[in-house]
Protein backbone atom coordinates (compact mmCIF):
# COMPACT_ATOMS: atom_id res chain seq x y z
CA UNK A 1 0.00 0.00 0.00
CA UNK A 2 1.45 3.45 -0.90
CA UNK A 3 2.26 6.28 1.49
CA UNK A 4 -0.45 8.23 0.05
CA UNK A 5 -3.05 5.87 0.82
CA UNK A 6 -1.50 5.62 4.15
CA UNK A 7 -1.38 9.09 4.61
CA UNK A 8 -5.25 9.15 3.52
CA UNK A 9 -6.15 6.38 6.54
CA UNK A 10 -4.26 8.21 9.26
CA UNK A 11 -6.44 11.14 8.17
CA UNK A 12 -9.78 8.74 7.85
CA UNK A 13 -8.99 8.23 11.43
CA UNK A 14 -10.25 11.79 12.20
CA UNK A 15 -13.46 11.02 10.36
CA UNK A 16 -17.05 12.42 12.10
CA UNK A 17 -17.92 8.91 9.59
CA UNK A 18 -17.62 6.84 11.97
CA UNK A 19 -17.84 3.69 9.35
CA UNK A 20 -14.69 5.55 7.29
CA UNK A 21 -13.13 6.02 10.45
CA UNK A 22 -13.93 2.38 11.25
CA UNK A 23 -13.05 1.19 8.25
CA UNK A 24 -9.62 3.46 7.97
CA UNK A 25 -8.49 1.60 11.91
CA UNK A 26 -9.24 -1.75 9.91
CA UNK A 27 -7.31 -1.23 6.67
CA UNK A 28 -4.17 -0.10 9.18
CA UNK A 29 -4.36 -2.83 11.53
CA UNK A 30 -4.37 -5.21 8.27
CA UNK A 31 -1.00 -3.46 7.08
CA UNK A 32 0.31 -4.94 10.45
CA UNK A 33 4.23 -3.19 11.19
CA UNK A 34 4.36 -0.70 7.94
CA UNK A 35 1.58 1.18 9.91
CA UNK A 36 3.27 1.40 13.11
CA UNK A 37 5.05 4.50 12.81
CA UNK A 38 2.21 6.56 11.15
CA UNK A 39 -0.12 5.39 13.59
CA UNK A 40 2.85 6.12 16.49
CA UNK A 41 2.40 9.77 14.74
CA UNK A 42 -1.43 9.59 14.97
CA UNK A 43 -1.09 9.58 18.81
CA UNK A 44 -0.15 13.15 18.47
CA UNK A 45 -3.33 14.57 16.43
CA UNK A 46 -6.23 14.51 19.26
CA UNK A 47 -9.10 13.33 17.42
CA UNK A 48 -7.50 10.16 15.96
CA UNK A 49 -5.87 9.21 19.65
CA UNK A 50 -7.94 7.13 20.81
CA UNK A 51 -8.79 4.86 16.83
CA UNK A 52 -4.83 5.09 16.34
CA UNK A 53 -3.78 3.86 20.36
CA UNK A 54 -6.69 0.96 19.42
CA UNK A 55 -5.13 -0.21 16.29
CA UNK A 56 -1.62 -0.22 18.10
CA UNK A 57 -2.85 -2.75 20.15
CA UNK A 58 -4.36 -4.78 17.53
CA UNK A 59 -1.00 -5.07 15.40
CA UNK A 60 0.70 -5.87 18.81
CA UNK A 61 4.59 -6.85 19.30
CA UNK A 62 5.71 -4.48 16.14
CA UNK A 63 4.56 -1.63 17.68
CA UNK A 64 5.99 -2.25 21.25
CA UNK A 65 9.39 -0.52 20.32
CA UNK A 66 7.93 2.64 18.78
CA UNK A 67 5.37 3.16 21.91
CA UNK A 68 8.48 2.80 24.10
CA UNK A 69 10.36 5.52 22.25
CA UNK A 70 7.32 7.87 22.51
CA UNK A 71 6.99 7.36 26.00
CA UNK A 72 10.65 8.18 26.88
CA UNK A 73 10.41 11.82 24.20
CA UNK A 74 7.17 12.86 25.42
CA UNK A 75 6.35 14.62 28.91
CA UNK A 76 5.22 11.71 31.62
CA UNK A 77 1.42 12.35 31.89
CA UNK A 78 0.46 14.30 28.74
CA UNK A 79 -1.95 13.25 26.68
CA UNK A 80 0.17 11.29 23.96
CA UNK A 81 2.21 10.49 27.15
CA UNK A 82 -0.70 8.78 28.02
CA UNK A 83 -2.44 7.06 24.82
CA UNK A 84 1.30 5.57 24.27
CA UNK A 85 1.26 3.91 28.10
CA UNK A 86 -2.33 2.76 27.42
CA UNK A 87 -1.74 1.08 24.37
CA UNK A 88 1.82 -0.24 25.48
CA UNK A 89 -0.09 -1.48 28.37
CA UNK A 90 -2.80 -3.31 25.78
CA UNK A 91 -0.15 -5.01 24.44
CA UNK A 92 1.49 -6.27 27.33
CA UNK A 93 -1.01 -6.64 29.50
CA UNK A 94 0.36 -4.08 32.24
CA UNK A 95 -1.69 -1.96 34.18
CA UNK A 96 -1.54 1.72 32.92
CA UNK A 97 -0.27 4.81 35.21
CA UNK A 98 -3.74 6.47 34.57
CA UNK A 99 -5.31 3.01 36.21
CA UNK A 100 -2.87 2.30 38.96
CA UNK A 101 -3.20 6.25 40.37
CA UNK A 102 -7.66 5.99 39.98
CA UNK A 103 -6.95 2.67 42.57
CA UNK A 104 -4.72 4.48 44.50
CA UNK A 105 -6.89 7.41 45.08
CA UNK A 106 -10.10 5.08 45.33
CA UNK A 107 -8.23 3.69 48.38
CA UNK A 108 -7.59 6.91 50.06
CA UNK A 109 -11.09 7.45 49.68
CA UNK A 110 -12.09 4.85 51.88
CA UNK A 111 -9.77 6.10 54.55
CA UNK A 112 -10.79 9.94 54.25
CA UNK A 113 -14.26 9.01 54.24
CA UNK A 114 -14.13 6.82 57.37
CA UNK A 115 -11.50 9.34 59.36
CA UNK A 116 -13.87 13.02 58.25
CA UNK A 117 -17.03 10.60 59.29
CA UNK A 118 -15.34 9.74 62.41
CA UNK A 119 -14.38 13.38 63.86
CA UNK A 120 -17.98 14.80 62.75
CA UNK A 121 -19.61 12.15 64.78
CA UNK A 122 -17.41 12.21 67.64
CA UNK A 123 -17.42 16.44 67.61
CA UNK A 124 -21.37 15.71 67.72
CA UNK A 125 -20.83 13.25 70.67
CA UNK A 126 -18.72 15.48 72.86
CA UNK A 127 -21.08 18.66 71.79
CA UNK A 128 -23.91 16.37 73.44
CA UNK A 129 -21.73 15.74 76.81
CA UNK A 130 -21.45 12.30 76.06
CA UNK A 131 -17.52 12.32 77.19
CA UNK A 132 -14.54 12.05 75.53
CA UNK A 133 -15.06 8.01 76.46
CA UNK A 134 -18.35 7.65 74.76
CA UNK A 135 -17.98 9.79 72.28
CA UNK A 136 -14.20 8.02 70.68
CA UNK A 137 -16.22 4.69 70.87
CA UNK A 138 -19.55 6.03 69.24
CA UNK A 139 -17.41 8.25 66.39
CA UNK A 140 -15.36 5.26 65.70
CA UNK A 141 -18.30 2.94 65.19
CA UNK A 142 -19.99 5.54 62.90
CA UNK A 143 -16.73 5.84 60.98
CA UNK A 144 -16.48 1.92 60.19
CA UNK A 145 -20.38 1.84 58.84
CA UNK A 146 -19.35 4.97 57.06
CA UNK A 147 -16.26 2.93 55.83
CA UNK A 148 -17.92 -0.19 55.01
CA UNK A 149 -20.39 1.39 53.03
CA UNK A 150 -18.02 3.09 50.70
CA UNK A 151 -15.73 -0.07 50.15
CA UNK A 152 -18.98 -2.36 49.38
CA UNK A 153 -19.93 0.62 46.37
CA UNK A 154 -23.26 2.47 48.58
CA UNK A 155 -24.83 -1.19 47.91
CA UNK A 156 -27.85 -0.63 50.24
CA UNK A 157 -31.22 -1.60 49.11
CA UNK A 158 -31.92 -3.42 52.04
CA UNK A 159 -31.42 -3.79 55.22
CA UNK A 160 -29.70 -7.65 54.52
CA UNK A 161 -27.30 -5.51 52.51
CA UNK A 162 -26.44 -3.16 54.72
CA UNK A 163 -25.78 -5.45 57.19
CA UNK A 164 -23.44 -7.77 54.84
CA UNK A 165 -21.48 -5.11 53.95
CA UNK A 166 -20.66 -4.26 57.32
CA UNK A 167 -19.09 -7.77 57.26
CA UNK A 168 -17.56 -7.57 53.65
CA UNK A 169 -15.95 -4.48 53.50
CA UNK A 170 -12.73 -5.53 55.34
CA UNK A 171 -12.44 -8.51 52.77
CA UNK A 172 -13.32 -6.23 49.97
CA UNK A 173 -10.76 -3.58 51.16
CA UNK A 174 -8.19 -6.35 51.29
CA UNK A 175 -9.11 -7.13 47.45
CA UNK A 176 -8.30 -3.39 46.19
CA UNK A 177 -4.90 -3.48 48.03
CA UNK A 178 -3.99 -6.55 46.92
CA UNK A 179 -5.17 -5.25 43.46
CA UNK A 180 -2.59 -2.36 43.92
CA UNK A 181 -0.33 -3.84 44.56
CA UNK A 182 0.40 -6.15 42.21
CA UNK A 183 -0.19 -3.49 39.47
CA UNK A 184 2.33 -1.91 40.75
CA UNK A 185 5.02 -4.54 40.66
CA UNK A 186 3.35 -5.01 36.96
CA UNK A 187 4.11 -1.56 36.28
CA UNK A 188 7.43 -2.03 38.16
CA UNK A 189 8.54 -4.59 35.63
CA UNK A 190 7.07 -2.86 32.82
CA UNK A 191 9.44 0.22 33.10
CA UNK A 192 12.18 -1.74 34.17
CA UNK A 193 12.32 -4.21 31.23
CA UNK A 194 11.73 -1.22 28.66
CA UNK A 195 13.49 1.46 30.74
CA UNK A 196 10.56 3.70 30.61
CA UNK A 197 10.27 6.73 33.02
CA UNK A 198 7.63 7.18 35.75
Amino acid sequence: MSSINVTTLISNLESRNRKEADQATADLVSMGAGAVEPLASALQQPRARTRAAAALVSIGAPAIDPLVQLLRREPCGSAVWNAADKALGGIVQAPTRKQILDTRNEIYVYWIGAVVAGLIFLGIGLGAGLGWMASLIAGLIVAYLVWAVVVTGWRLDGWLESLLAVFTAPFEFAGTVSKYKGMLTTREQLKQKYQLPA
